[in-house]
């Protein structure tokens, strides 16, 4: 597992700090139990693309406004 992140962090040129966020995050656990592994990886490089307007919301909410 240390070697994943030596690499990963060499590779990618990564900082102290995204190292450690990218070791917190558990990067090499969910690649290793994911089927899409570059899906993964991309996701934890970029973070979460927004395509659709529904990707800025993780939950619905109906908002009322009174006047």
């Amino acid at each position: 597992m240390r070697n994943f992140y030596e690499i990963e962090a060499s590779q990618n040129n990564w900082s102290v700090r995204e190292l450690a966020r990218q070791y917190n995050s558990a990067i090499y656990e969910r690649l290793a139990l994911s089927m899409d592994k570059e899906g993964v990886k991309q996701l934890a490089q970029k973070g979460q693309i927004i395509e659709k307007p529904t990707d800025v919301l993780k939950s619905h909410y109906v908002l009322e406004f009174w006047i």
